[in-house]
């Protein structure tokens, strides 16, 4: 799973047609977040420098009114997060390009996650909306 988690820009530009939750899903990070450890994505990133460019151009490439990013220029690494009603909140700067994007990934994954999760919820409530409007109609027809 580590290696699905950590590759998921390089194959949703691989694979199109795919969002990046879709991929996340297929990984089983969805229903498995907690075997996704700090270690074993640091060490993922380690050895594998690709992967750290992949995410700072995905964190660079999103189009979203808030979320985690992942910048670095000549004298600064930082992960933050973006919104834009308040602006940017939460900026950590790391010493290392590796360590940032091993935090990046993990915010970010459980960001996706945690709104798949919202996602969730917001349905089944509207479910309820409706359940609870048809029972209505159905007892003023009585």
């Amino acid at each position: 799973m580590t290696r699905s988690v950590c590759e998921t820009p390089a194959d949703f530009r691989a694979v199109g047609g795919k969002s990046v939750h879709g991929l996340l899903k297929a990984s089983g990070y969805l229903k498995h977040r907690d075997f996704l450890t700090r270690d074993a994505v640091d060490r993922y990133v380690r050895g594998h420098p690709e992967v750290v460019a992949a995410w700072q151009q995905y964190s660079e490439d999103k189009r979203t009114n808030g979320g985690w990013y992942f910048t670095t220029d000549a004298s600064d690494v930082e992960v933050g997060y973006f919104d834009a009603r308040h602006g940017v909140r939460d900026v950590q700067q790391y010493p290392s390009r590796e360590e940032a994007c091993t935090e990046f990934i993990l915010k970010e994954v459980h960001e996706i996650a945690r709104g798949s999760t919202s996602c969730l919820w917001w349905v089944i409530g509207a479910l309820l909306v409706v359940i609870a409007w048809v029972v209505m109609v159905f007892q003023s027809l009585q």
